[in-house]
């Protein structure tokens, strides 16, 4: 689950930014002059994704603050809150804020205008965001090994990569939502009833809500110390056993303290032969050999019972 290039991360945020931004302002434009609630609402939902990335690159920013008295095991944990922070702004900025926009518009349906325009913003907005996920979807891959539905799940289940989580979703909800708003414009326009418009406006909401719940359980979980990935546990298991000084593991305790930043806790038996005066270098040698195959690893503790 180890991202070896920290300079990924900040490039896929980057590129997000900048595609989210540029078709906010051509949503918002279009929304005006077109008269559609779905497509506001997606210039909001643009908008909740733009100052996402704001919030993911101060969380990026927390992983070069070093430790001191106060948070001994240093600020990786920071970036977790502010992903967590993303969650909520989708939810009050995106999702609440979109669902009452289309409740003002049902006391009032307005006719569109120019609807051209609005699929046209649609298509270019698809295209940018396709772009982002295509990216995203490729370090995930590079990470998980593997592309389908399974390994995607298992990601964004058990990584503390918050940046690709972030952004992995925001695209699908973004994707999503352009969908939603096509068809509900196209509805319209042919029906001549903007009722699907304000109808496609309240989906948006309910997909931006829906996707800052996932987020915001993923999140919580890595914020109240969630324990490393199970293939990283059984590694030190592994590890730990091949020594012939080590006679039976008693607990293996651990904590994700940010992105690549694991704390793990060993209680074992040693062997009884080992004289008093060499436990300390066999109890070096285990957390050289742990931190040497597990790079995850900063901080190891390791009690002989």
């Amino acid at each position: 689950m180890k991202s070896k290039n920290g300079k990924t991360g900040f490039k896929i945020v980057l590129i997000a930014f900048f595609a989210n931004l540029s078709v906010a302002i051509f949503k918002f434009i279009v929304a005006f002059i077109t008269g559609s609630s779905s497509l506001f609402s997606e210039a909001i939902h643009s908008v909740a994704d733009t100052s996402n990335q704001v919030f993911l690159f101060l969380g990026m920013k927390s992983r070069k603050k070093k430790e001191d008295l106060k948070h001994p095991f240093g600020y990786g944990q920071e970036e977790f809150f502010w992903a967590f922070m993303a969650a909520i702004q989708i939810f009050l900025l995106g999702g609440i804020f979109s669902i009452y926009r289309s409740y003002e518009k049902l006391k009032n349906p307005e006719k569109m205008e120019m609807v051209y325009l609005a699929f046209i913003i649609i298509i270019f907005s698809i295209v940018a965001e396709s772009i982002s996920l295509a990216k995203t979807f490729k370090e995930i891959k590079k990470i998980t090994g593997s592309g389908n539905i399974r390994s995607i799940s298992k990601f964004l289940k058990d990584s503390w990569h918050v940046e690709l989580i972030v952004v992995f979703l925001e695209d699908i909800s973004a994707i999503s939502g352009l969908i939603v708003a096509f068809i509900s414009i196209g509805l319209s326009y042919l029906l001549e009833n903007p009722i699907f418009d304000i109808l496609g406006s309240f989906i948006i909401g309910a997909i931006l809500i829906t996707t800052s719940f996932i987020l915001g359980k993923e999140m919580k979980s890595l914020i109240i110390d969630e324990s490393a990935p199970p293939e990283i546990v059984e590694e030190i298991e592994k590890i730990l056993l091949e020594s012939e000084d080590v006679k039976k593991i008693i607990s293996i305790k651990s904590i994700i303290l940010g992105v690549n930043q694991i704390f793990v806790a060993i209680k074992l038996h040693l062997d009884e032969k080992i004289p008093t005066k060499e436990i300390p270098k066999k109890i070096k040698s285990l957390e050289d050999k742990i931190k040497n195959r597990c790079e995850e690893i900063k901080s190891i503790f390791i009690e002989p019972n």
